[in-house]
C-alpha cells in the first residue's frame, strides 16, 4: 500500500483525530501565543492612537473654525489651537497606552466577575483548597492562587485565567468540589 503525500503521521496511543504533527509542549504554545498577543496589542495601540489622533484633530480644527466664524479670535488663540492640533499624536499614544494597561491590569477580575464566580470563603471547600495547595507546591509556585467558586452543583468544570502565574485565578464549580475525589481534582489542577 502506497503512502499518500498528504498522509499525516499516525500514533495509536493518541486519541482519534489528534495529529502527531500538531502535538507540542504546552509551554511552546503559550510562548508562541504570548508573542502573538504582544503583536496584537501593539497593532491595537497604534490603531486606537491613530483614531484618537484623527478625532482630537477634528475636534480642535472644528472648534477653531467655529470660533473663527463666530468671533474674531486673537491670533495667539488660533496659533495655540493649531499647535494643539499638531500635538494630538503626542497626546493620543500615551492616553491609549495608559488605557490598555489599565484594562489589561484588571482583566482577570473582569472575567471572573462576568462568569459570576466569587472567592471561596476561608472556612469553605477545605479539601479542594488543600488539593490546590498540594499542586501549587508540586509546581514550585511560591504563592497560592486565588480559588473562585461557581454555584453550579450539577456541573463539573474548572477554569484558570491570568496573565501570569502570579496573577492566576483558579475557579471550580460546586459540582467539581463535591463530585470529584481529591485525586481527580489533582489531575485537573
Amino acid at each position: 500500500m502506497r503512502s499518500r503525500p498528504d498522509a499525516r503521521p499516525f500514533d495509536p496511543s493518541l486519541a482519534p483525530g489528534v495529529r502527531l504533527d500538531r502535538v507540542e509542549p504546552l509551554r511552546t504554545r503559550v510562548e508562541r501565543n504570548r508573542w502573538k498577543f504582544v503583536v496584537f496589542i501593539t497593532v491595537f495601540i497604534l490603531a486606537v492612537s491613530a483614531f484618537l489622533t484623527l478625532l482630537l484633530t477634528a475636534v480642535v480644527w472644528l472648534s477653531l473654525f467655529t470660533l473663527a466664524a463666530i468671533i474674531e479670535p486673537p491670533e495667539e488663540l488660533l496659533m495655540y489651537l493649531a499647535g494643539l492640533a499638531m500635538l494630538t499624536p503626542v497626546l493620543a499614544v500615551p492616553l491609549t497606552v495608559a488605557w490598555v494597561a489599565w484594562e489589561l491590569g484588571r482583566a482577570e477580575h473582569v472575567l471572573v466577575h462576568r462568569l459570576g464566580a466569587r472567592i471561596v470563603p476561608p472556612d469553605s471547600l477545605r479539601p479542594t483548597k488543600r488539593v490546590l495547595h498540594d499542586m501549587m507546591l508540586a509546581a514550585g509556585l511560591k504563592k497560592q492562587p486565588r480559588l473562585y467558586i461557581l454555584d453550579l452543583p450539577d456541573k463539573v468544570n474548572a477554569f484558570v485565567v491570568g496573565r501570569s502565574i502570579s496573577t492566576a485565578a483558579f475557579g471550580v464549580t460546586r459540582g467539581f468540589a463535591e463530585k470529584l475525589t481529591p485525586d481527580e481534582q489533582r489531575a485537573v489542577f
